[in-house]
């Protein structure tokens, strides 16, 4: 199981070290290592990356090196925070598709979106937040309005 936060947090150095450092935790062979990350760049349109510094990417580069990050490890299920909120909508689509390639290898796509449109397009389940408390979605729950008091 791995975890894409909204605003992910890479380490110093290339993007290739940042993806490096989980297989090597994972002990995979350095040339298994290498093959994974080069599918993984390739597959998100961001291979020319490889070399750059973590900490010089834009917001938009910094969230699709840490799907790429998740997707070399190959988990059995994925969680997703917003992960699509720094994408142009070319690169949404792209990042999509290769969800859909991971639901249709095995892996189960957990993620929270306020996009109602991106919820009901890759869910087979939906769950509302209301109260710190997740509950199906219904008409009551998904348009509440919570106002705090004061």
């Amino acid at each position: 199981m791995t975890l894409v936060e909204q605003r992910p947090f890479l380490f110093g150095g290339s993007v290739r070290k940042n993806l490096a450092y989980a297989l090597a935790l994972h002990r995979v062979p350095p040339a298994e290592a290498a093959a994974r990350i080069a599918r993984a760049l390739d597959r998100l349109g961001i291979a020319a990356l490889l070399e750059r510094r973590a900490r010089a990417l834009s917001e938009g580069e910094v969230q699709k090196v840490a799907i790429a990050r998740a997707l070399v490890l190959e988990p059995e299920v994925i969680l997703l925070d917003e992960p699509a909120s720094a994408a142009d909508q070319t690169s949404a689509a792209a990042l999509y598709r290769v969800l859909e390639e991971e639901r249709a290898r095995g892996a189960a796509l957990c993620f929270a979106s306020p996009q109602l449109e991106d919820a009901y397009r890759w869910s087979d389940r939906l769950l509302a937040l209301t109260d710190g408390r997740t509950s199906p979605v219904t008409p009551e729950n998904l348009f509440r309005v919570v106002i705090p008091p004061g």
